[in-house]
């Protein structure tokens, strides 16, 4: 400061406007102090204005994963023009990334730059040997069954280490097991099961896996030998000319390394007894490994961590990990100093930390002309989705010269595509709605209504064919409850179909409740622990309680209306010829009519619903077409035709017809024109949008 004043110093700053004249940007807030303490009246030199004035292109880049997103960046990096040049750059907000994304650079990078140590602790294989140790104290913890739990062992499994050794060892994938678990709904089970499981269905050697998680009479010693047996067979599969295998094998060999200093400490410190005791030494000594890099600085692409790019000008940066929460932190370092002290005294917080993030953030974005930001959008353990950057947000908000793209990672095709809210309808598309509209499988109500709900879902699901991804159900989902319900109940009454019922007949069915609901249950879960505990056991059981509430309901009408049963659980499909802009068009309805009978002589449709009861157009359209298709293929208008929400504890019968509503000629031909103008819409629509007070949609963004 002196030594500006007197005119014999000059200082450059290498600032942006955009950040240092907003009072509210973070980014600029220790330059600002800076300038305020200098307290000079000559202009600072050097101040840009490029984040506002120079035009760059700008990728926004979601992946359903963080590994994901090394994936991701290969085909991006394939995709566009990125020079694999010194005047590119890789900046990982998290440094967990590098080795994965080494994996995963493209061929034609002849040259890569790392300029990063890389900490032993945050290497794949060390977070497969925790969680090993973790799940091994676990099931010697378990003293009476020594069981494991499915999550705890999908941890382990979808660890990189293990799950490349077991595809290239035995062919055996994550996804295979998965499925395993999913088809016979296993949640607890001993090793020894799964091990036989496994071997009938792929025919690999039970043994061999099985040893692989053989904890039950294993010590600690015997624990560490077998981490460094795993270590030498997965050496043997390794390429020793491959660069990204080179790597592994140096952290195996420190890993190896690491382990025969375990085992020396082991003998002689007899206080290591305990599997707690031996992984808080493990933890002790893992930070003090480091692996470093070698590269050259001057050619090639450089691969960085974000304080590394500190002063540092590139043509591109590519930035991986730009979640809230990474970049930045957002996370209060543990002190014993309240935060109003730190305040009052001008201590660093976590704003100040920040800060320091936000102003290297932008500092780097100034003269790049392309920019691309990954980040991970899947679900954390709270079963929120992650969120990407503040920064992000304050780009598309507040940058408007970046042009922005937003791409998403499919990892089912590996392809990177840009979403859009909205599909424009192509001739060729309008092809496919027609040939799905009349198809001998047909039209649902079902989809008909997931149109109106949201046309980009009725997209997605029906003319895409997309499918949800198969689950393991921990606790019985209400779908699965209601599809029990809905069998328990035809099973009960099949044979009463063409007959009149009785009170004698309701008593036969409350008798025959429990074997039925008890074989469904066990047709639909294998394992017959998975209903026989928690909350399991209260759905088994509320599913019983269901039935025999409405068996009760049926017995209280049957003493003043007589009941005959027509149908349960009926398919039904006709096709209807519609008039669309002056073109006829035939298409194909179908459906299941949960039941039809008649009340005193009068036709009625009934649907079963085990959620709440609750007044949904959906449900009453539904019905209406169910009553057209009645019509229709039978010949016979139906009186009535309602709702049963069997949830309720007395299941009355609603109708969804309105006061002095009947089911006539016009009543059905009002029920056409309503289909009519849904598939008018559907087939003049110029695009298929998202419908942002959708409940739920599977590709859509919510």
């Amino acid at each position: 400061q002196l030594l500006q004043q007197e005119n014999k110093a000059q200082v450059f700053w290498d600032v942006d406007k955009f950040y240092l004249t907003d009072e509210d940007q973070e980014a600029g807030v220790f330059i600002r102090k800076h300038f305020s303490k200098l307290n000079t009246t000559k202009e600072p030199k050097w101040i840009e204005n490029s984040l506002q004035e120079q035009e760059k292109l700008f990728y926004e880049i979601e992946c359903s994963g963080n590994i994901l997103q090394t994936k991701a960046f290969n085909n991006f990096f394939n995709q566009e023009t990125i020079s694999a040049s010194e005047d590119t750059v890789i900046v990982l907000a998290d440094e967990k990334l590098l080795l994965p994304l080494l994996s995963s650079l493209p061929e034609k990078l002849s040259g890569v730059n790392v300029t990063m140590g890389f900490p032993l602790k945050d290497a794949p294989l060390s977070s497969f040997i925790l969680k090993y140790i973790r799940l091994f104290y676990h099931i010697k913890s378990d003293v009476e069954s020594h069981n494991f739990y499915y999550k705890e062992f999908f941890e382990l499994l979808k660890e990189p280490f293990i799950s490349d050794f077991l595809e290239k060892k035995y062919n055996l994938t994550v996804n295979d097991v998965e499925q395993i678990f999913i088809k016979n709904r296993i949640i607890y089970f001993k090793i020894t099961d799964l091990a036989n499981l496994i071997a009938s269905e792929k025919q690999i050697i039970a043994t061999e896996f099985y040893d692989l998680f053989r904890f039950k009479e294993l010590t600690l010693h015997q624990l560490l030998e077998k981490l460094k047996q795993l270590i030498r067979l997965k050496r043997e599969l390794l390429n020793e000319e491959l660069v990204i295998d080179k790597i592994e094998l140096e952290i195996l060999f420190e890993w190896n390394k690491l382990l025969v200093q375990l085992q020396n400490t082991l003998k002689t410190n007899q206080y290591i007894s305990s599997v707690k005791s031996l992984l808080y030494v493990l933890n002790q000594m893992l930070p003090g490994y480091k692996i470093d890099f070698y590269g050259e600085p001057l050619s090639g692409i450089q691969i960085m961590g974000m304080l590394e790019t500190r002063n540092l000008d590139f043509e591109n940066v590519l930035m991986l990990s730009v979640n809230e929460g990474v970049l930045p932190k957002g996370k209060p370092v543990q002190t014993f100093i309240p935060f109003e002290v730190k305040k009052h005294f001008d201590l660093p917080t976590v704003y100040e930390k920040d800060a320091i993030f936000a102003y290297h953030f932008y500092r780097l974005l100034q003269y790049p002309e392309t920019i691309a930001l990954f980040y991970n959008n899947e679900k954390d353990e709270l079963g929120s989705n992650q969120e990407k950057s503040r920064f992000i947000h304050q780009i598309l908000n507040d940058l408007p010269k970046f042009k922005h793209h937003k791409l998403i990672y499919n990892a089912a095709d590996k392809t990177l595509n840009e979403i859009s809210k909205k599909v424009k309808i192509t001739p060729e598309i309008r092809e496919q709605i027609i040939a799905y509209l009349t198809s001998d499988k047909g039209v649902s109500p079902t989809a008909l209504n997931t149109f109106l709900d949201c046309p980009l879902d009725f997209y997605f699901k029906y003319i895409l064919k997309i499918k949800e991804q198969d689950t393991l159900e921990e606790n019985i989902e209400a779908s699965t409850m209601g599809t029990i319900i809905h069998n328990a109940l035809k099973e009960l009454y099949q044979n009463k179909i063409g007959h009149t019922l009785t009170a004698n007949d309701i008593e036969v069915f409350e008798k025959r409740v429990p074997e039925i609901v008890q074989q469904l249950f066990k047709n639909e879960f294998k394992n017959e622990n998975y209903y026989r505990f928690g909350q399991n056991k209260i759905i088994y059981e509320f599913t019983h309680k269901i039935i025999y509430n409405f068996l009760e309901e049926e017995k209280k009408q049957l003493q003043s209306t007589e009941i005959k049963i027509l149908g349960l659980e009926e398919n039904i499909s006709s096709s209807i010829e519609l008039k669309i802009k002056g073109e006829k068009i035939s298409i194909k309805l179908n459906g299941q009519i949960d039941r039809i009978d008649e009340i005193n002589g009068q036709l009625r449709i009934v649907d079963y619903k085990t959620g709440k009861d609750k007044n949904d157009k959906k449900y009453v359209f539904q019905l209406k077409i169910y009553t057209l298709l009645y019509f229709l293929v039978n010949g016979r208008l139906p009186n009535n035709s309602g709702l049963l929400f069997l949830i309720n504890k007395e299941p009355k019968f609603k109708s969804i017809l309105k006061k002095k509503e009947e089911i006539n000629q016009d009543f059905i031909e009002a029920v056409k024109e309503e289909i009519e103008e849904i598939i008018d819409k559907m087939l003049n629509a110029e695009y298929f949008s998202h419908n942002e007070k959708a409940t739920y949609c599977i590709l859509c963004e919510k």
